[in-house]
């Protein structure tokens, strides 16, 4: 029987896509990219850890795309607030993430990184316990502040 990581999508994907005021308007330097990709780590780490689904989809751009591992697209904000609500409701989740790299190019960039994630069953069951990759592009907003365009992730688990 193959065992489907659904619940566990969600979280990686979002691991990617924090919002943090930037250090300035000049992004060019390794410096501030890395301040940037580890700043928005820790943003969904607190989100997440909180279950704050709104915090969570506030990292995002109106018009962001979510793409996850075995899960249809979610695009928008509205869809993507309304699938962190839905996980939320049903588990309490448990984060932690590194990013890797993270490249700047004037208003626009990436980041990649790893994630580990336990989410635990409101309703009791076994924890799942996942890992994996993510990738984001990002957008600063016209406020200093990045958020995710594009984000795509994948489980570690087959």
């Amino acid at each position: 029987m193959v065992r489907k990581y659904g619940p566990a999508w969600i979280v990686l994907v979002a691991l990617i896509g924090g919002c943090m005021s930037g250090p300035g308007r000049d992004s060019s330097t390794a410096e501030s990219a890395t301040a940037v990709g580890n700043g928005m780590v820790r943003a969904l780490e607190a989100a997440f850890n909180a279950g704050e689904a709104e915090a969570v989809a506030a990292l995002f751009t109106d018009d962001a795309v979510l793409m996850a591992s075995q899960q249809p697209d979610k695009v928008g904000r509205a869809a993507i607030l309304k699938a962190y609500a839905d996980q939320f409701a049903a588990y309490t989740i448990q984060i932690h993430g590194v990013a890797v790299e993270t490249k700047l190019f004037g208003d626009h960039g990436f980041s990649r990184g790893t994630y580990e994630v336990t989410l635990i069953p409101k309703s009791g069951g076994d924890r799942i316990v996942d890992g994996g990759r993510f990738f984001t592009l990002l957008q600063r907003q016209p406020d200093g502040t990045w958020k995710s365009i594009r984000e795509m992730s994948n489980s570690e688990k087959p």
